[in-house]
Order: C-alpha cells, then sequence, then structure tokens
C-alpha cells in the first residue's frame, strides 16, 4: 500500500458533490488541516481520512480525525489504522498535541490509543487522543 497526500477535503453530510470539489480545489496549497490522505494500491484509492479544524461551528475543541473510510472490500488489511497513524504523525508535525473525532467503532479508535469522553456528537461517542 503507498500513501498519497491529498490536500482538501472530502463532502460533508450537507454538501454537494460540487461544493465539495470547490473546497478541494481551494485547499490544495495548504498543509492543513484541512487536509485529506488517500491510501493507494497501484491506481485504486482503498481509503480516505482528513483533519479538520472542526466538524461543525458548535465544536469547542480541535482539530477533528474525519472521513476515515476504507471500502469493504479493502477492510482487515491494517488500511484504517495506517491511515490513522498518518493523520497523527502529520499533526504532530504542525505541533499539535492532541486530535478529536466522533466514532461509529469505539473499539477500533479505543485500540490505537484514544480515549472516550463523556461527550457525544450526532449520536456517536467523541474520543481524543494526546499526540504528545
Amino acid at each position: 500500500m503507498q500513501s498519497v497526500a491529498i490536500r482538501g477535503m472530502g463532502p460533508s453530510k450537507k454538501s454537494t458533490l460540487s461544493e465539495a470539489q470547490e473546497r478541494f480545489r481551494s485547499r490544495l496549497t495548504r498543509d492543513g488541516p484541512p487536509i485529506a490522505f488517500v491510501a493507494t494500491d497501484g491506481q485504486q484509492a482503498v481509503g480516505t481520512i482528513s483533519l479538520i479544524e472542526k466538524e461543525d461551528e458548535s465544536d469547542e475543541f480541535g482539530p477533528w480525525i474525519a472521513s476515515l473510510f476504507v471500502p469493504e472490500t479493502f477492510r482487515g488489511r491494517g488500511i484504517a489504522r495506517s491511515l490513522l497513524e498518518v493523520a497523527e504523525n502529520h499533526s504532530v508535525r504542525l505541533q499539535i498535541s492532541s486530535v478529536w473525532l466522533s466514532a461509529s467503532t469505539p473499539e477500533m479508535y479505543a485500540a490505537a490509543g484514544c480515549k472516550t469522553t463523556e461527550l457525544t456528537k450526532n449520536g456517536e461517542q467523541v474520543m481524543v487522543k494526546a499526540l504528545r
């Protein structure tokens, strides 16, 4: 598996494809956040993850790990874990001390060292990981 950095971020639940594409293009020269990473196997994208300032305007914490996705046919190969490590390492290079996320699968993130909080967001457990 090769990792390729793609600057920008994927569509949010409230975005049209054209709006997401425009945000992506406008952030091509940024070091992030926001920044997205795409895992590839040859020419095929096999997973994505983003690092964003906030998931929504009400967020008091950040930055956030978001949009971690690996297609079902590629799961079980460590791709999600590798993407999470890439986002964490990039955050450390940016001198970010912790990252936040809302998790539909908190067990996976707990295995990666994320700690649960008392917060929830959109019905999902909010977690945090200290990076230093």
